[in-house]
């Protein structure tokens, strides 16, 4: 009688965790915009609350790749805040600078990927990237902009910690470009957050509580 064949272990598993943590969004290159010409506007989020869900696949094998890991992400983040704004000088604010009461209800969802190196079993340094699609919506002054689509993209890092074959915990750290937020309308005033290009900034810190299957 031979000996049982064994049993091939996967290089892949999948995943799901949770995150809270806080955000610093900032924007250098706000503007609002009224028939009277463009009053340059400086948005300053202070912090911000964040929530995330993320899952995907992780990959280890120590067999094929060594200490290296591998992840594959989808992500669904929600942030909100309240903040202060400088606004003008400028045709909405003429002759002086004015500060305003502002808040943002920001909804990310992305793809990202992680390359993680394995440490003493249960340690994993990683680097990674992430993108995808933002939902704002924006007050100011106490008057409702609406909500506008943009575009996100962020490096990120961090460091997990395996409790187990299947929790572990993890603190990530990263720097959010977001772009395209902008065209807030209210009657004739419109509302532009990141300029031309992505010139809203959200520096980030979470931490991560998840389970592999």
């Amino acid at each position: 009688m031979t000996e049982a064949t064994k049993k091939e272990q996967k290089s892949w598993t999948p995943y799901i965790a949770g995150a809270l943590g806080v955000g610093f969004p900032y924007s250098d290159r706000a503007s609002l915009v009224t028939p009277a010409g463009e009053t340059p506007l400086s948005v300053n989020y202070n912090y911000s609350y964040i929530g995330a869900i993320v899952g995907g696949l992780y990959f280890h094998d120590p067999e094929k790749w060594g200490n290296f890991s591998f992840t594959a992400d989808a992500i669904g983040l929600f942030l909100g805040s309240q903040q202060q704004s400088s606004l003008g000088p400028g045709p909405a604010s003429p002759g002086h600078a004015t500060m305003a009461s502002n808040s943002a209800i920001v909804g990310y969802l992305g793809l990202g990927g992680t390359v993680g190196y394995r440490i003493a079993k249960q340690i994993e340094p990683y680097v990674g990237f992430a993108g995808g699609g933002i939902l704002v919506n924006a007050e100011s002054g106490g008057v409702n902009f609406g909500s506008v689509w943009g575009y996100w993209f962020a490096p990120v890092g961090g460091v997990r910690y395996f409790l187990d074959s299947h929790w572990f915990i993890a603190g990530q750290f990263g720097f959010a470009f977001d772009g395209d937020v902008n065209g807030f309308h209210s009657g004739t005033t419109t509302l532009n957050v990141s300029g031309p290009s992505y010139g809203l900034y959200d520096p980030f810190g979470v931490f991560v509580v998840g389970y592999g299957f």
